[in-house]
């Protein structure tokens, strides 16, 4: 009974002592993040970092050039080629589509649109508008938009405005709380929303930005009118384009430009280039044919160009036996795969 009597006293005990401790903590300790990333940005400056960072620009969906008729892809390579790739290349119909490897198209296309809700949701907890809360707005809204129709353009049927509202389109998550349930909308309300997204863009982004990774007024108006063609509306895929060349229209000089050099991976265009309105690159595949990838060019694309045309030598280049294309933007030794606005 006194051995009882004694651990209840040393537990009592523990309790105390445990209680006077946790009630002397300050309060910053008890609010402080456990690790630095895990910081919600708050500020202005807080919210264009995470507009910068990498996810906005990069891993772009590439399933349907990979799924195109553009290259091919010898037998002695098809056969190396991880079970994905070969269900993709194929249009296999197999359960496991991705061979358990996931879709990288997909995943990192909701990680953008998380981060772009979530800026959104800080950006209208400011206190008073100003020209970069208006940028960033304008920026969160476009990336999310580009996502959105990247996703419904790899994910669901081809646009048709008799069925629009009756298929599938994709999941169109508006919120950065991943706990509230979300389901698929009909392919109108998710063009509905991707158009919506881009209108607001273009009144809010810049003329003109720092760098070519960050969106302006005429990469929402270059975008608009690339949906738009998409969704068969040529009249207003006409009246944006128009738009969006107003105020940029820099052409290159094909004549001046000298071709891909294979001793130095030298490739024809930088991706800042005076051309470009926007960079932002898709997710690198060894199956395109470019010069580290397997695929070659398929010869009925590249005798579409007629003799004479300067994108014939400038476009592709003979390497190994192999038609490549080089007319991406890129650096020296990295090749870019390009979803750009041009």
């Amino acid at each position: 009974m006194k051995s009882k009597f004694n651990n209840l006293i040393i537990i009592l005990g523990l309790i105390i002592a445990l209680s006077i401790f946790i009630s002397s903590c300050k309060k910053e300790w008890l609010e402080a993040k456990p690790k630095q990333d895990l910081v919600v940005p708050e500020t202005p400056s807080d919210l264009l970092a995470l507009l910068d960072n990498d996810v906005s620009n990069i891993e772009y969906p590439t399933l349907g050039e990979l799924a195109s008729d553009d290259y091919y892809v010898d037998d002695d390579y098809f056969s190396v080629l991880p079970n994905r790739d070969q269900n993709i290349y194929t249009w296999s119909n197999a359960k496991d589509f991705y061979a358990g490897q996931g879709d990288v198209d997909w995943q990192v296309a909701y990680n953008r649109i998380f981060n772009m809700n979530l800026v959104l949701e800080k950006v209208s907890q400011q206190n008073r508008s100003s020209e970069l809360t208006n940028q960033i707005k304008g920026s969160a809204l476009f990336f999310r938009g580009m996502s959105f129709f990247g996703l419904a353009s790899t994910f669901s049927k081809p646009y048709n405005a008799e069925t629009a509202s009756h298929d599938l389109g994709v999941v169109l998550r508006l919120v950065s709380n991943i706990n509230i349930p979300a389901k698929r909308a009909s392919l109108k309300e998710t063009f509905n929303r991707v158009l919506q997204d881009l209108q607001e863009a273009i009144e809010l982004l810049p003329s003109q930005a720092q760098y070519k990774t960050r969106p302006t007024k005429s990469a929402a108006l270059a975008l608009l009118s690339r949906v738009y063609l998409y969704m068969g509306d040529f009249e207003n895929a006409l009246k944006y384009s128009t738009d969006c060349l107003k105020s940029h229209s820099l052409l290159n000089d094909f004549n001046a430009l000298s071709v891909f050099d294979p001793s130095n991976y030298r490739f024809t265009f930088d991706k800042y280039d005076q051309e470009v309105i926007l960079f932002a690159r898709a997710q690198y595949e060894t199956l395109l044919p470019e010069p580290f990838g397997l695929g070659s060019v398929s010869s009925d694309l590249y005798n579409s160009y007629e003799m004479g045309d300067l994108r014939k030598s400038i476009f592709f280049f003979e390497l190994n036996g192999r038609l490549v294309y080089v007319g991406g933007f890129g650096d020296m030794g990295v090749f870019f795969f390009q979803w750009f606005l041009q």
